[in-house]
């Protein structure tokens, strides 16, 4: 069995302690503790890559830690609602993973990668926000000259029309995208 020692602190990661593995922009492959982690700066964690956590593969079902009974399925069904939703939302915006690691780090210091189904959920709704609303003023100035919340409401439903009809034409163009295994494949290879 591989012994991991914490790139930061030196400490020794055995099996029993939870140890995060990043790849540098040059390739160097790093492990951290949690805590060395958390007290990465942003701009560290930018320049590097999570690929996995320990011991968890993604799937589209999220990290599935066993369970029992009605409990598990409860898990399982509510798990792979998130991550349809998670999906949904990257192919609409055509968001690639280093834009969704990069609004993680900076408004919730973690890799998106690194977070758990219910905290990546929290990001993307604040990702789609933000989104949103620049794509509401954008079409709105493109048309009107006006930022969306300064139009009347008229012109603003014609402006949200358009903006379905983007969001329907990303989402139909990255169909391929079955769940966050394929973005990190993208752009790793």
């Amino acid at each position: 069995m591989a012994e991991y020692i914490c790139s930061k602190c030196g400490v020794k990661l055995g099996s029993g302690k939870q140890k995060i593995q990043l790849v540098s922009k040059r390739g160097e492959d790093l492990v951290f503790c949690w805590k060395c982690y958390y007290e990465l700066p942003k701009e560290k964690k930018l320049e590097l890559q999570a690929l996995k956590k320990e011991g968890v593969k993604f799937s589209p079902f999220g990290f599935l830690v066993g369970g029992m009974g009605g409990g598990f399925g409860f898990a399982y069904g509510y798990s792979a609602s998130q991550n349809r939703e998670i999906m949904k939302l990257i192919k609409q915006y055509n968001l690639t993973l280093s834009e969704v690691n990069k609004y993680s780090i900076m408004n919730y210091n973690m890799h998106f990668l690194l977070c758990d189904n219910s905290l990546k959920m929290t990001v993307m709704r604040d990702l789609e926000k933000d989104l949103k609303e620049k794509k509401l003023n954008e079409l709105a100035n493109r048309h009107y000259s006006k930022e969306y919340k300064l139009l009347d409401k008229d012109k603003q439903k014609i402006v949200e029309k358009e903006l379905k009809s983007f969001l329907e034409k990303n989402e139909k163009r990255n169909e391929h995208l079955k769940d966050l295994n394929d973005m990190q494949s993208d752009e790793i290879g």
